[in-house]
């Protein structure tokens, strides 16, 4: 289905931007002729998903094209651009050993300086200042908002403003991540003077407050002129962003969850750029007949498996043997063949290949053999049934069950097509489809509960890695917030991970990652499949826009103030 627009809204919108004084009209004709005003610069795009904030710590839980929303309205002190590399934004400059920035004391505590760039301000004209940091600082360590804490925060020791443009936050140790601070990741600036009163009168509604949904105000390049939930949002170029105004005068965003919904629209001319993870590779196929535009497939997320470490169903989950004997049974492959048109490698380890070539040379690579899985799992005591389906001692089927959410057809193809591999060898596997009207805590709670395996797609090591820490497992007294969905634990594990996030020499943090990646291969922590594609449509009128970096974590809006139409 296409999404109607509200017509009014939208062209009050371009009208309000074409009278406003910001812009110089430029002349039509020649001589002593009357000017007119140039027509605004217009771009409709297409996200797959349904937002309900733009912004990430509100969310419960990502959807497809979050992070790109956030990037459109709200700017850090950093992003990472189309290369892959940290770039400032409202910053002066990224804090480092080199520059000074970054300091390491002898007794390992540190200190890091971040500058505001003089110019930066929020939507409604508030300058930027080291008060807004020190308060989103302040809020993400209150362990009363579980959404918006951080827990690498702990590395903290305290945090002092020079001046209103200059802040310090010293560290109890090393921390690898560091310059990230009040980036779009890790603790993004929130606006003091909009929020602080409700932070301190009424806390208990915080996460309820409007700010988060269409009042939000941001310090990136587009504000929000209108928002139509479940249908669309308009976007309007901030003419005081720090790193100059957008080329782009107005940008919609139609809301279309449905891949096929999304690629049809894309057919039609109804929306000539896509943002964020969206459709599959067999989808964007589709738009091979789009005359007007490109789509750019970009490998890039690793699709795997992750299992319930606390109850899990069947209890077998928890033994190394079983796991092993069933991503042995899984043709990783094929998948990426049949999946992903080959245009992104299977996955052998959670580390992208060819990234770390001295630490994948070491790692045990579990081929795909299902005579060798099926002799395996009998040697765990199961016995195959007349039918063929294997069974525990006491005659009870050996199921698995696989839970997936519907929002990317990718994931669900891949759950369904694991369900068959399984099959193959004797499992009584099954799929279930989270829906995507579940949303909230709800969400998390059933993805946090569920007794089998999950199919994700997610970044690939370090932050897949990162996820299996203990102080990330979605547990009730959190809200169930936190990235270690399947709440595996581990104290070698969390020791491991917490010597690698305070070592900064890169020799020995990549020995550190080696020894990570080994515990997580031998002990099969995760069910590596195959990395993901992103597909992006891009319209041919388009200019400055590009997709994330192979296996990167870049976000395509990184220059969205420098995206513009051609001609």
């Amino acid at each position: 289905m296409r999404w109607s627009v509200r017509l009014s809204a939208l062209l009050a919108s371009l009208l309000l931007i074409a009278c406003a004084g910001g812009r110089t009209p430029s002349a039509v004709g020649g001589g002593d002729g009357p000017s007119v005003p140039a027509a605004p610069k217009r771009v409709v795009a297409a996200l797959m998903a349904n937002p309900t904030t733009v912004f990430l710590q509100a969310a419960a839980g990502n959807e497809p094209g979050m992070d790109v929303l956030q990037a459109l309205v709200h700017s850090g002190l950093s992003i990472v651009d189309g290369r892959g590399v940290l770039v400032p934004q409202l910053a002066v400059e990224i804090p480092s050993q080199e520059n000074g920035l970054w300091k390491v004391f002898p007794g390992g505590q540190m200190e890091t300086t971040y500058r505001i760039r003089v110019g930066a301000y929020w939507h409604d004209g508030t300058a930027v200042t080291t008060d807004d940091l020190l308060f989103s600082l302040e809020v993400s360590q209150d362990r009363g908002l579980p959404r918006f804490v951080y827990p690498n925060l702990r590395y903290v020791d305290g945090a002092e403003a020079s001046d209103a443009r200059t802040m310090t936050v010293r560290w109890k140790q090393p921390f690898i991540e560091a310059d990230t601070l009040f980036g779009a990741g890790f603790v993004a600036p929130l606006p003091r003077h909009l929020l602080e009163t409700s932070y301190r009168q009424n806390r208990a509604n915080w996460e309820n407050l409007p700010y988060w949904g269409a009042e939000a105000i941001g310090a990136g390049p587009f504000k929000i002129a209108d928002w139509v939930p479940g249908s669309h949002m308009v976007l309007q170029a901030f003419d005081q962003y720090v790193l100059g105004r957008p080329k782009i005068d107005v940008l919609e965003i139609r809301f279309i969850p449905d891949g096929n919904t999304l690629v049809a629209n894309v057919l039609a001319g109804d929306s000539e750029l896509t943002l964020g993870r969206s459709i599959s590779v067999e989808q964007a196929a589709q738009l091979d007949r789009w005359a007007d535009g490109k789509v750019v497939t970009t490998p890039l997320n690793l699709v795997y498996l992750f299992w319930q470490f606390l109850n899990p169903d069947p209890p077998a989950l928890l033994d190394t043997g079983f796991r092993r004997a069933l991503l042995r049974a899984i043709d990783r492959e094929e998948m990426a063949e049949e999946l992903q048109r080959s245009v992104s490698p299977a996955a052998y380890s959670v580390l992208y290949p060819g990234q770390y070539p001295e630490i994948e040379g070491r790692l045990p690579r579990s081929e795909y053999d299902s005579r060798l899985a099926s002799t395996e799992l009998q040697g765990l005591g199961y016995r195959p049934a007349a039918d063929g389906r294997l069974q525990e001692a006491g005659g009870k089927p050996l199921a698995v069950g696989v839970l997936v959410g519907e929002e990317l057809d990718i994931n669900v193809r891949t759950a369904f097509a694991v369900a068959d591999y399984w099959k193959k060898v004797g499992v009584d596997a099954s799929v279930t489809v989270r829906p995507a009207r579940l949303q909230g805590t709800a969400k998390l709670q059933m993805e946090a509960e569920w007794p089998g395996f999950t199919a994700i797609r997610t970044g690939a090591a370090p932050a897949v890695i990162q996820n299996l820490h203990s102080g990330q497992a979605r547990m009730p007294e959190t809200g169930f917030n936190g990235n270690n969905r399947g709440r595996y634990v581990n104290s070698d594990l969390d020791v491991l991970l917490d010597r690698f996030a305070v070592t900064i020499p890169l020799r020995e943090r990549t020995a550190i990652l080696g020894a990570l990646v080994q515990m997580i291969s031998d002990q099969v922590l995760i069910l590596p499949l195959f990395y993901g594609a992103e597909p992006m449509a891009i319209a041919n009128r388009l200019a400055n826009v590009g997709p994330r970096p192979a296996g990167g974590n870049g976000n395509p809006a990184w220059n969205a103030h420098e995206w513009d139409v051609k001609g």
